[in-house]
């Protein structure tokens, strides 16, 4: 049950991170090798997790704190590949196999 619970987790921040897009082109490089931004807020993450959660009726609010935790729990088991700027509020995806067996 909590593996299942944690890919599902998975998959969610996966989409958010899809979501973001492309870095620009830089010169000389072409469409095949552009590159996926590696940076993504925090904020992103949250939205999409209280998105998921609405539906649910119980009126509980997810926390900024709680946010930075579920994330850091996918860093540390190794769902994902990152790490957390607080600095920024921003994650920092790995530019290649930011999640693990994915192929993403």
């Amino acid at each position: 049950m909590e593996r299942s619970r944690d890919i599902t987790l998975r998959n969610l921040l996966r989409k958010v991170y899809l979501a973001g897009g492309y870095d620009e082109l830089k010169e000389g490089q072409t469409e095949q090798q552009r590159i996926r931004k590696s940076r993504v807020p925090i904020a992103n993450f949250a939205a999409a997790l209280r998105m998921g959660t609405a539906g649910e009726g119980s009126g509980q609010v997810l926390e900024d704190e709680e946010v930075e935790c579920l994330l850091a729990n996918q860093i540390y088991k190794g769902l994902m590949k990152g790490y957390i700027s607080r600095e920024h509020n921003m994650v920092v995806m790995n530019k290649k196999g930011a999640f693990p067996g994915t192929g993403v």
